[in-house]
């Protein structure tokens, strides 16, 4: 793999991390997932990366994918079990979260 491929992925896994770390904080009680997932996607766009699908939420037995709409009204409730899915892009190149 060429060495500057390299660099993209790394790069993107380095934001990928920093914006879960960012995003446990936003996952609690009686927030939206709405705006959990608007908050996610402005944290990667001012990482200077993209992300790479929407932001998806798994909660308690639901273990597709949730990608939450515009006026998604879906709060997170005490004690919900909640996995977010996000993904980085740096010019094209992933990493999956």
């Amino acid at each position: 793999m060429e060495e500057e491929v390299l660099k993209k992925y790394r790069l993107a896994h380095d934001i990928s991390d920093e914006v879960i770390e960012f995003a446990r904080p936003l996952v609690k009680s009686g927030v939206k997932i709405i705006e959990v997932a608007e908050n996610i996607e402005r944290k990667i766009i001012e990482m200077k990366a993209r992300p790479s699908w929407p932001v998806n939420f798994s909660i308690n037995e639901f273990a597709a994918h949730v990608t939450p709409g515009i006026n998604d009204a879906t709060l997170l409730k005490e004690n919900d079990l909640v996995e977010v899915d996000i993904g980085c892009q740096v010019d094209g190149y992933i990493s999956d979260r």
